[in-house]
């Protein structure tokens, strides 16, 4: 036990007076002899024993008040939890402000969040002079909002005022584990952690943080929840597009992932596809109560460039997760590099990209440049989207090195054997670097016409032949030629394929004709024969042209899921290093106009431009842009953790504090007490109420205990009288 305002004890020395006052009563008398002393031998003896026991017990009620009274106004207080210290020490409070966007909802009580601030507000209004507060707002977190502990009560009322739900996604666990650095930094013995929080689980679970226990049994935790009502709400989880291949003018199609996390089923809820801001798709959709559902829809971007997308749902409990946002990059022009010994070697090939390039006007350019093998070094391969080589006798380690660390930053490159090439060197340099299979062997000449391979199996699902076949073609069965085979004479033999390879359109020795693979950002094309007509008639035949074109497409592609990010990651994206972009000032656009010049990295080894954000905290478009022209762009959305309206219990989280050593965790409900609650954790209960009632019964016993017997007997008598 412990006294809040012990100066009050002094006070138990006036318990004395009734004893002394008792005592004086008891001093000796002289003994007076009457002669009518006979007369008072009817005084009964045990009247005497009757009126010094009604003293003693005046004497012990008179003294039990005096004590009562004493020790109601010290305010005795017994420990309920850990951490007592008493009434004189100071406190360092840290507030762990859930801030995340899925608090932009509202109850009954009104918006969540507000009702989450004013708790904060009054966690402030409980601290004393000479108390601290640190705060830490999820949307900051590693770090925290006030780095140290500050006794400026008035500074962290107005930062709270002036906070706003964030779309940036944090858990709990670096917040706890921040705080405690902070609190193990104050000097006050009384440390407290607060977290006020509308307890959805994902700010508690699926985190990989290793947990450690931090706290000893001197740390007390509140925590106050915000309750939401009836969480209806869905949200878009995710998208897709069938095919990395894009070209203006051209249906695309993509597949939405929308999810229901409410109770309620949504009938009839509109879905519409936005492309540069005008809407391009609509959907009227049904979603049961916790489930999710693919919408497709088909996308026709009209014009080459960086496009801007985006999904949108009709309004519900969440607003900020019915728009998901999106890029679509078309190049205005592909610029290509053919490497050869001779232009003979690719002249059917510049043939059919020059012919596919005049079949749509909105279509991308394409740019082609020759260079002889022998010259490769001098190229700046940052200039081009894709790089062909065929029928190159060798490379030499350094080409071979500068190629692959072309493809891993995002270029394409098609590689075509030939009559020329030094198998060995192929196998032991490019092919091995690049993972694609080494050659066995070169087979043919095969001249008769019944000894020629053709096409056996046709990866139709391929992003190469998606949407190029109509859909009475694509359902034909395998023995049905879909496409015209060539005729091939001769064709590589190559070992077993890497197992991030896979085997677009194979022949009828098992062989590959064509197979595909990516190399961390760019994708790799091996084709199993000459673009000539040396070992096959492939170029005359109707395949060769849609082929080609696709082929290059589809190296030059640029990743899209590449450009979509979370609210508060880490991004790094790059743009090829050209001369002209090296020198040229860069420009950062957020998705709220603010312009911010931007340094970017200049790879030379990899011919790239890189810029490198520490965290995007807004959602919506960002775009890079050079002399006024956007020349890469990414999206931001927000984390699908926040969509959900699942909540933790206090079991769970008082487990998960448990698990950091925080053992004295205090829940405080929308009706409790909160200066009650906080009062009674660092001070243990008090008494004062029951000892002052202690000492109102002492005051009514001794007011019926000291009342005159003689009064009371006269008064009995007349009560017989009457």
């Amino acid at each position: 036990m412990i006294f809040l305002n012990p100066l009050f004890l002094v006070g138990l020395g006036a318990a004395a007076i009734p004893i002394i006052i008792h005592l004086l009563n008891l001093r000796k008398v002289r003994t007076i002899e009457f002669s009518t002393i006979s007369f008072l031998k009817e005084l009964q003896r045990t009247q005497i024993r009757r009126i010094k026991l009604r003293q003693l017990i005046l004497l012990i009620l008179r003294t039990l008040l005096i004590i009562f009274i004493v020790l109601a106004f010290s305010r005795p207080a017994i420990q309920t939890g850990g951490g007592v210290i008493g009434g004189d020490a100071n406190s360092t409070v840290a507030i762990l402000l859930d801030n995340s966007v899925s608090m932009d909802v509202y109850s009954e009580y009104g918006n969540v969040f507000r009702q989450a601030s004013d708790h904060a507000l009054e966690t402030i209004d409980l601290l004393a002079d000479g108390d601290n507060i640190i705060l830490l707002r999820q949307s900051d977190l590693p770090d925290a909002t006030t780095m140290t502990a500050t006794p400026d009560r008035s500074r962290i009322r107005q930062i709270i005022n002036e906070t706003e739900p964030h779309p940036v996604h944090r858990t709990f666990n670096r917040g706890i584990e921040q705080a405690h650095t902070l609190l193990q930094e104050s000097p006050h013995l009384n440390r407290e952690l607060y977290i006020i929080t509308d307890m959805q689980a994902s700010h508690w679970i699926n985190d990989d943080t290793d947990v450690v226990q931090l706290f000893d049994d001197s740390y007390r935790a509140f925590v106050i929840p915000v309750h939401v009502d009836q969480f209806d709400n869905a949200g878009i989880y995710d998208i897709s597009f069938r095919s990395s291949l894009f070209e203006a003018g051209k249906p695309v199609t993509l597949d939405v992932e929308i999810r229901n996390y409410g109770e309620r089923d949504f009938d009839n809820h509109l879905a519409s596809v936005y492309l540069d801001g005008q809407r391009v798709a609509q959907k009227a959709i049904d979603i049961q109560a916790e489930s999710a559902s693919v919408v497709e829809f088909t996308i026709t971007p009209e014009q080459p460039g960086i496009i801007e997308g985006y999904i949108e749902l009709e309004d519900d409990t969440l607003e900020i997760d019915n728009r998901y946002y999106f890029t679509i990059a078309i190049p205005e022009q592909l610029n290509v590099l053919l490497v050869a010994p001779s232009q003979n070697d690719i002249r059917y090939i510049q043939t059919a990209l020059a012919a596919r390039g005049g079949e749509n006007d909105n279509a991308s350019a394409v740019r082609t440049n020759f260079v002889r093998a022998d010259n490769l070094a001098a190229e700046d391969l940052s200039e081009y989207q894709s790089v062909i080589a065929v029928n190159v006798p060798s490379f030499s380690d350094a080409q071979a090195d500068r190629i692959v660390r072309y493809v891993e930053q995002g270029g394409g490159f098609i590689l075509f054997p030939g009559d020329n090439i030094n198998i060995q060197n192929y196998n032991r340099g490019l092919l091995s670097k690049l993972q694609l299979p080494d050659i066995q062997n070169i087979s043919g000449p095969q001249e008769e016409q019944a000894g020629a391979l053709l096409f056996d199996q046709v990866d139709y699902d391929h992003p190469i032949f998606q949407d190029i076949f109509e859909e009475r073609l694509r359902e034909r069965t395998v023995t049905e030629e879909r496409i015209e085979s060539p005729r091939i004479r001769r064709s590589l033999e190559t070992g077993s394929l890497q197992t991030a390879d896979s085997p677009v359109i194979t022949l009828t020795d098992g062989q590959g004709f064509l197979i595909s693979g990516h190399r961390q950002n760019g994708t790799v094309l091996m084709y199993g024969i000459h673009p000539g007509m040396q070992w096959s008639d492939f170029p005359v035949r109707g395949i060769f042209v849609p082929l080609i074109h696709r082929s290059l497409l589809y190296a030059s592609a640029v990743d899209h899921d590449n450009d979509r990010f979370i609210a508060g990651d880490n991004v790094t994206v790059s743009i090829p290093a050209t001369e002209a972009g090296i020198q040229a000032d860069h420009i950062l656009v957020t998705p709220d106009g603010m312009e911010s010049r931007i340094q970017p990295q200049h790879l030379a080894a990899a011919g790239a431009l890189q810029f490198s954000f520490d965290t995007v905290d807004q959602t919506g478009l960002y775009k890079i842009q050079r002399n006024g022209i956007t020349v890469r762009a990414f999206a931001v959305n927000v984390h699908p953790g926040e969509s959900t309206g699942e909540r933790v219990t206090h079991n769970m989280v008082e487990e998960r504090l448990g698990n950091f050593g925080l053992e004295h965790v205090h829940f405080i409900e929308q009706d409790d007490d909160l200066a009650a609650i906080v009062q009674e954790s660092r001070y243990g209960r008090e008494l004062w109420k029951l000892f002052a009632l202690l000492a109102f019964l002492m005051a009514l016993l001794e007011t019926v205990v000291a009342r005159d017997p003689k009064q009371q007997t006269a008064t009995d008598d007349r009560q017989k009288l009457s």
